[in-house]
């Protein structure tokens, strides 16, 4: 409601400010009322400040739930309290202007807008939009990694998909190399299939929600190898639609959002899981070309 409310009153804002820009002799109502009509060199400044108005108007939009983001919602919010601090400081300099139609017409408005600005800015919950969309059904969440140093053939991606009928699967995929020129690609190697009760599917949401995986985004550390790890969120048609994680993340939240999707399997099945993907890798690389893979049977 305040949104749409600071949305009216900036509306008013911008036709005032077209109908300068366009000559009307209203300049008494900016910038200290030093001209009536501006001159055409400072309309440019004039135009620059509708941009901003209009882009001012879209960003309390979008808080306000009315239009998508052109942002991340954390960093709207942010937006939002900056303009919401930037009108504050405009209305001041209205108030105090030498121009009495500024002072009495601009002022108003411009405290109307700022309150607007700071109900909505503050009162919004970017947590809440920024999960609007996860549903965990049909995949809760999943967890990747993919060695990006050591042997060749090591380079696919191990996953682990926790999935609402209350089962994980834990399977290899993604085997990419280039023999002669030829592009080799391995889309699936080999997975198994766990079951988990209800109350451990739960508690994996629970532990998402409370980590904040949403809004953690590229977490990696300064480093050169290792892995690439990422935990992914999904919507209701089962594509990815957050992403965290990155080269060898440390950060805290990831670490244990990691560690309790790694409690669901039961012992060393991830790892049994990775060493029988390796072995049918290499099996079928082996025969496809011979050549080439042989030292990694030795």
């Amino acid at each position: 409601m305040m949104a749409i409310v600071g949305v009216v009153a900036f509306s008013i804002v911008i036709i005032l400010s077209i109908l300068i820009i366009c000559g009307v002799p209203i300049g008494e109502l900016t910038m200290g009322g030093k001209y009536i009509v501006f001159p055409r060199k400072l309309r440019i400044v004039l135009v620059t400040q509708l941009l901003l108005q209009i882009f001012f108007v879209i960003v309390i939009l979008q808080l306000g739930g009315f239009m998508p983001f052109w942002f991340s919602a954390k960093t709207t919010k942010i937006i939002g309290i900056v303009m919401a601090v930037y009108l504050s400081l405009n209305a001041v300099m209205n108030l105090i202007s030498k121009s009495k139609k500024e002072r009495y017409i601009m002022t108003p408005l411009s405290l109307i807008v700022a309150a607007c600005f700071w109900i909505t800015a503050l009162t919004f919950d970017y947590d809440a939009v920024s999960m609007s969309d996860v549903l965990y059904s049909p995949v809760v969440c999943q967890y990747s990694c993919k060695p990006v140093y050591g042997r060749t053939i090591d380079f696919f991606t191990i996953n682990i998909k926790v999935k609402d009928d209350n089962t994980v699967e834990v399977y290899c995929s993604d085997f990419k190399d280039t023999v002669d020129g030829e592009q080799i690609t391995v889309d699936y190697i080999y997975g198994e299939t766990f079951e988990i009760t209800e109350k451990q599917k739960q508690e994996i949401i629970d532990v998402v929600k409370k980590n904040k995986i949403n809004i953690l985004g590229d977490c990696s550390t300064n480093s050169h190898d290792g892995s690439y790890k990422y935990i992914k969120l999904f919507d209701k048609d089962g594509e990815c639609v957050y992403s965290c994680g990155g080269l060898n993340p440390s950060n805290n939240r990831f670490v244990k959002t990691s560690e309790a999707i790694f409690e669901l399997l039961p012992k060393d099945a991830y790892e049994d899981i990775r060493k029988k993907a390796g072995d049918i890798l290499l099996e079928y690389l082996l025969e496809k070309y011979p050549g080439e893979y042989e030292h990694f049977a030795d």
